[in-house]
């Protein structure tokens, strides 16, 4: 099944001018059209992680195999919710504790009762897309619903343990590779290796055994020690910031925000150890 994001991006716009009506006292989209839309930069990925939840929903399949054009693109795709999820909690928190939110909060309940038809459903819609965003940071983080798999020829391995790496930024768990060509059996120790020509049975295959495959994130309360896997990169590649609470860790092109437990303190080392940056907490 090949997905035309355009055909996507038409189909949620006509979604979005149904509910004008129940949100806006006055609609003003109804004369733009789906179809005259075009389509922005993350768009795409956005479009396609929601057709990907959609169909996970429907209970019509017991698998969803997703081809993705290009590393990057895919690996933007899943680290969606997650990402969001952060930038959405950070604008709360900035304008609650600004002065110019403080300013304007006793004029938005008044403006928003004269535009929209009724605030209680706003906000159950509201809670509705964060609890969505939730579910999908969810999904992505445990194996037994969202896996992936590289795809490498002999020619791409370095780039694919890049890859690799990067995958586990974005939270999601890399349970093999599947080799189009001759390569060592441990090129990616400790994922295995399957032929890209045999892909259907080497991915069913692997998925039930997808708990045995590395995490990407091991945040140890006890220990004060949070424990990231990063295969392909070193310590010269990385880069760590503390934050009240949390923890960014940037690798390569991605970014991650690691919420952190309130007994931990500032950060006391950090070393590499076996593909895992070893990040301990006073």
């Amino acid at each position: 099944m090949t997905v035309k994001p355009t055909a996507l991006l038409a189909k949620a716009w006509d979604g979005v001018k149904m509910r004008e009506g129940d949100w806006l006292r006055t609609p003003f989209l109804q004369e733009i059209y789906g179809t005259q839309l075009a389509l922005l930069p993350g768009m795409e990925e956005a479009l396609a992680l929601g057709w990907l939840r959609e169909q996970v929903e429907s209970g019509a399949y017991d698998e969803i195999l997703w081809v993705g054009s290009e590393a990057r693109r895919t690996l933007r795709m899943l680290g969606l919710p997650e990402n969001l999820d952060w930038y959405l909690r950070q604008l709360r928190r900035v304008l609650a504790e600004s002065t110019v939110g403080q300013a304007i909060a006793p004029f938005v309940e008044p403006l928003l009762k004269t535009l929209l038809v009724g605030t209680e459903d706003l906000g159950k819609q509201a809670g509705a897309a964060v609890n969505v965003l939730e579910r999908g940071k969810q999904a992505v983080a445990d194996p037994r619903q969202v896996l992936a798999y590289l795809v490498a020829t002999p020619e791409t391995m370095a780039a694919m343990r890049y890859v690799w790496g990067s995958a586990q930024m974005v939270g999601v768990t890399v349970a093999g590779v599947l080799a189009a060509g001759s390569m060592p059996d441990d090129a990616f120790a400790p994922l295995p290796i399957g032929a890209l020509a045999e892909a259907a049975g080497f991915v069913l295959a692997e998925n039930a055994r997808c708990l045995d495959a590395p995490k990407p994130l091991v945040v140890d309360g006890p220990r004060r020690q949070v424990r990231v896997f990063l295969p392909g990169f070193d310590k010269r590649q990385v880069k760590l910031t503390g934050f009240a609470q949390e923890l960014a860790i940037e690798a390569g092109e991605q970014r991650r925000n690691i919420p952190l437990p309130p007994q931990f303190g500032s950060v006391g080392g950090a070393k590499f150890q076996d593909g895992y940056l070893l990040v301990s907490f006073r």
